[in-house]
C-alpha cells in the first residue's frame, strides 16, 4: 500500500505542477482581455481570495437610479483592473444586477445618462468616472468657464430664425406712425 500512497503523491505533484502552467496560460488570456477592453474569460482558482469581485445575486440594481448604478459596476470593475466599459459591457451587467430598463432601447438611454453627468468621462468608445481622469475633468470645467465667458464660438442653431417678440418701443413706434397718418390725413 506505501507504494500505491507514493504514486498518487507524485501523481498529485505533477497535477499541481499542470494546473500552475494551465493558470499561467489562463492569466494570459485574462490580461489579453483585459487589453482589448473584453472581460477576463477564466476565473484562477489561486486570485478568488484577492479578487473583490463578487457574482451578482440578481437584485443589486433593482429599483436604483441608472447613475448610481453606473457608477457602482464602473467601481467593481475598477476594483478588478478593468478599467472603463463600454456602453455594451454596463448594459449586460446592469441586467445581470436586476436592472429594468423602461425604454425601448436600453443602450441609447444608458448612453444619454453617462454623456449628461459630469461623473462619467467617456475614453476612446468606453466610459470611466471622471475621477479616474483629474486632468479630462479640468479640461471639461476650463471649457465650460470659456463657454459662461462666451469666449468658445458656439455653433450657431439651424432652422428658422425665433420670432420678434413685440416690445413696448415697437408698440409705442406703430401707435405713433398711425396717429401720424390720421393728423397727415386730417390737414388735407
Amino acid at each position: 500500500m506505501n507504494h500505491i500512497n507514493k504514486s498518487i503523491e507524485e501523481i498529485e505533484e505533477q497535477i499541481q505542477q499542470k494546473q500552475k502552467e494551465l493558470e499561467g496560460l489562463q492569466i494570459t488570456v485574462n490580461n489579453l482581455c483585459k487589453y482589448i477592453g473584453i472581460e477576463p474569460k477564466y476565473v484562477i482558482e489561486s486570485q478568488i481570495a484577492t479578487i473583490t469581485h463578487r457574482t451578482l445575486k440578481g437584485d443589486e440594481y433593482f429599483r436604483r437610479p441608472t447613475a448610481t448604478v453606473i457608477t457602482m459596476i464602473l467601481e467593481n470593475r475598477k476594483k478588478q483592473d478593468l478599467g472603463p466599459a463600454s456602453i455594451d459591457e454596463i448594459y449586460k451587467k446592469m441586467l445581470e444586477g436586476g436592472y429594468v430598463f423602461k425604454v425601448k432601447e436600453p443602450n441609447k438611454a444608458i448612453g444619454t445618462a453617462l454623456g449628461k453627468n459630469q461623473k462619467f468621462t467617456k475614453v476612446g468608445e468606453k466610459w470611466g468616472l471622471s475621477e479616474w481622469y483629474p486632468s479630462a475633468k479640468e479640461e471639461r470645467q476650463q471649457e465650460e468657464i470659456k463657454e459662461e465667458n462666451g469666449t468658445v464660438e458656439t455653433p450657431k442653431k439651424r432652422g428658422r430664425p425665433p420670432k420678434k417678440s413685440q416690445t413696448q418701443e415697437t408698440i409705442n413706434e406703430e401707435h405713433q406712425n398711425q396717429t401720424e397718418g390720421t393728423n397727415k390725413n386730417e390737414n388735407k
